[in-house]
């Protein structure tokens, strides 16, 4: 593919600066090089949440230590690479799946990274994006798509065509037995399947799996407004819904919590 070495080295090169730091590092809040877009989702859970485990330290609990777990489990069974191989085998056409991937992309200066669950590539195209929940929740939550729909606009802004691209949220009660025939199986049924008015629910696996087309002009209205808080350019503003506080693990922390009780 034409320009493929040069779009790589591009990449590879802007991830390094990110990591180490440029000479060009934005100023953000917490002395931050970049903005991950899991901090971004989480801001439309609450951005206080966000703030207080900025300053504190992210809390280790149960329930995020099964999540760890449940997510380092989609890469069984798949090929270990180095990131620039993996880069060459997507810019190649070659058909290939690859977990945890790293996308790394500057939006008007400031550089955004974040790690996918899951992409499918197609002639150096991305076709399925998964995103994998550990959760007895039957439905999404908002932030969830926010997630997907900025790692969407990741791949664009790094030159990849995503014209038809597609995003799976996937939410999983129980952890299956057999990770690796579990991923193959939904991933297959999902990719052959035929969505309606650009969006379906399907139950495969025991799992829920919610499908869209990712709408870029919403992620970059989203990303524009969380930004906004990382340039310092206005305060946090936490959530109005007590259900997110009481179920928050940050709770005892904050001095943001609505006055509004429980019914």
């Amino acid at each position: 593919m034409k320009g493929t070495s040069s779009r790589l080295r591009d990449f590879l090169s802007l991830y390094d600066e990110i990591q180490k730091g440029g000479a060009d590092k934005p100023i953000l809040r917490f002395n931050k090089p970049y903005v991950g877009v899991y901090w971004i989702a989480d801001q439309f859970f609450c951005e206080k949440q966000v703030e207080i485990s900025m300053k504190m330290g992210e809390l280790e609990t149960e329930r995020k230590k099964r999540g760890k777990e449940f997510h380092e489990e989609i890469s069984l069974g798949m090929e270990k690479a180095t990131m620039e191989q993996v880069w060459n085998k997507i810019l190649s056409g070659r058909n290939v799946c690859v977990s945890n991937l790293r996308l790394a992309a500057k939006w008007k200066g400031i550089p955004i990274i974040g790690r996918a669950d899951l992409l499918c590539f197609s002639e150096s195209k991305p076709l399925w994006l998964f995103e994998f929940k550990f959760t007895s929740m039957r439905i999404p939550p908002d932030s969830s798509h926010v997630q997907a729909r900025l790692y969407s606009l990741l791949l664009k802004l790094m030159g990849l065509d995503i014209s038809i691209l597609k995003y799976a949220i996937v939410l999983a009660k129980h952890k299956p037995k057999n990770f690796e025939k579990w991923r193959k199986s939904l991933i297959d049924r999902v990719k052959h399947h035929k969505m309606l008015k650009g969006k379906t629910i399907l139950k495969i696996n025991n799992c829920r799996i919610f499908i869209r087309k990712p709408e870029l002009n919403k992620a970059e209205s989203e990303l524009s407004f969380a930004l906004k808080y990382w340039l310092g350019e206005r305060e946090a503003i936490p959530t109005k819904n007590p259900s997110k506080c009481k179920a928050c693990k940050y709770n005892a922390y904050c001095d943001s919590k609505p006055s509004t009780k429980l019914t």
